[in-house]
This record gives structure tokens, C-alpha cells and sequence, in this order.
């Protein structure tokens, strides 16, 4: 997500996971966000457990973000990845693909 001002100084590497603008689905897409960092980088580097304790600190200092809505999506994408259908659901509507699994990673 990125904001719709000051784009000026912004470099383009790679749209395939951006969003600019606000979302309705702030707490999902971040959900999203997190455990999809966990999933690609961090667990290599950081337990499961300990990268759990961050999230949900960093997400009680979040007065926008609705921990219920965040859960679903952080839990699921920690694991599992996400198809480019399910990048667009997430902030533009806030779902996942119902009665598909997301697949995991290898």
C-alpha cells in the first residue's frame, strides 16, 4: 500500500504486490502482508513464535487495524502463498478465494 501523494522520489521495482491509495480492507491486506513476510523472508532468521509476539505488538499499536479481520489472513499466508487472484481480493475486497487452498510453498 502507498500513499496517493508524494510519489515523486518513488522507484518502481516490482507492482506485482502494490496497492496505491486506501483500502477498506486495511486489516486484511496488512494481514496479509505480514504473514507473507514471514512466509518469504523472516522464518529463515526468526521462530515462528518470537515473529508471532512482534506482530501483535506492532498490531496493538494500531488503532486502524481490526485484530479479528487480521488474523485469518496473517495465519494463512505465513504458510501458504498467494496467487495473483488472491493479491487483488485482499485490499480491493478484503476475501480470499472461497474453496480454494492457497498453495504451499515449496
Amino acid at each position: 500500500m502507498l500513499p496517493t501523494h508524494h510519489l515523486n522520489g518513488l522507484k518502481v521495482i516490482d507492482l506485482d504486490n502494490c496497492f496505491i491509495g486506501s483500502s477498506a480492507h486495511q486489516s486484511e491486506t496488512l494481514g496479509f502482508q505480514f504473514g507473507l513476510l514471514y512466509q518469504d523472508s523472516l522464518k529463515q532468521f526468526i521462530t515462528e513464535a518470537h515473529y508471532d509476539a512482534l506482530v501483535s505488538t506492532c498490531v496493538g499499536h494500531l488503532n486502524d487495524i481490526d485484530p479479528v479481520r487480521f488474523q485469518p489472513f496473517y495465519q494463512r499466508f505465513k504458510h501458504q502463498c498467494a496467487d495473483r487472484k488472491d493479491r487483488r481480493l485482499i485490499p480491493q475486497h478484503g476475501l480470499l478465494i472461497d474453496g480454494k487452498p492457497s498453495k504451499p510453498r515449496s
